[in-house]
């Protein structure tokens, strides 16, 4: 008996172990896994396959819209047929109907309207302003197998960095189209529940999806409100003064920090559109102890001062007047 035991678990076994050398073997053999890809590149491809779903919205919306312009139509005759049915349904019904789905329906149109309402923006494109190419870096120094730890670094921040700002950008418009088109659906049922469908949970999908479809434009206008410039410093002054400071032997330490401070960067800019999506939430009155108006405007702003964190840098040490910049 326990031979035959010990001979089923070895048959149950063995598919296991055939699969797994066969995609060992593969991965080994496969010089694309080891030669072209990096981190970079993949973020590239995932933000390039995710694009095309803006468009997908847009024909969901288009379908949505025209559903209830037919329900709108539908219960605006009903409306007029008799005071009975004109009490069940009420005017608000069908009016609420019939322009959520004129939104939905001229979707893009709809979109530039609220982007123009909150930035003066005009322009042919629908594309939001945070978009930028996705061009990931090669390498930057040293040889295979003979790089320091701030070669290190810089080679994964410089590699990502534009991808994932790209990223970002993308998942941001998908977002904004998404919540733009929850505000119109929402708008349409306003008849039905007031209380449910309440006019702040309207506005604060329509403001904060204008917002995160034009996610670029938004950072750059809080930039200025903060800094007085849209334009986010570079890390001259920052490396000028290490090098002046600690001597002139000090190129990996700039290296470094200048890794370390895009990385900053980086999470600045999750952080920014965390904080519009936190204030989301507290516009519709499903806030909490964790998601506030405080909670929202330290991530929008604590994100601006992240993504611009060299000037930050030089307004501390302007305002301390510790001199380690000048």
């Amino acid at each position: 008996m326990g031979n035959s035991n010990t001979t089923k678990q070895a048959a149950n076994y063995q598919p296991s172990l055939a699969a797994f050398i066969a995609v060992a073997s593969l991965i080994v053999t496969t010089p694309a896994f080891a030669d072209t890809l990096t981190l970079g590149e993949m973020m590239c491809s995932v933000s390039r396959n995710m694009a095309p779903f803006e468009k997908l919205f847009v024909g969901v919306a288009y379908i949505m819209g025209a559903i209830m312009i037919g329900i709108g139509v539908t219960q605006l005759g009903y409306f007029t047929d008799s005071i009975n049915a004109s009490r069940q349904y009420g005017i608000s019904r069908p009016k609420g109907y019939l322009i959520g789905g004129s939104g939905l329906l001229a979707l893009p149109a709809f979109i530039r309207l609220l982007v123009n309402s909150l930035f003066n923006f005009s322009s042919s494109s629908d594309a939001g302003g945070g978009l930028s190419a996705c061009i990931p870096y090669a390498a930057f120094g040293g040889t295979a197998g003979n790089v320091g730890l701030d070669g290190l670094m810089l080679n994964l921040i410089m590699n990502i960095k534009s991808p994932m700002i790209f990223m970002l950008s993308v998942i941001s418009i998908l977002i904004g189209t998404f919540l733009v088109i929850n505000g119109l659906v929402t708008a349409s049922k306003y008849g039905q529940d007031p209380r449910t469908y309440s006019i702040p949970k309207i506005l604060s999908n329509l403001v904060v999806g204008a917002v995160l479809y034009t996610v670029g434009m938004s950072l750059n206008e809080i930039i200025a409100t903060v800094f007085g410039s849209s334009t986010i410093a570079g890390p001259g002054t920052v490396t000028s003064a290490i090098a002046f400071n600690f001597g002139a032997d000090t190129q990996p330490f700039q290296t470094a920090v200048y890794a370390a401070l895009t990385f900053f960067q980086l999470i600045g800019m999750i952080a920014f559109i965390r904080g519009w999506l936190i204030l989301k939430k507290v516009g519709e009155g499903a806030g909490n102890e964790r998601i506030t108006l405080a909670a929202g405007l330290t991530h929008i702003f604590g994100g601006v001062l992240a993504v611009n964190i060299y000037r930050f840098l030089e307004a501390m040490d302007a305002t301390f007047g510790t001199g380690f910049f000048s």
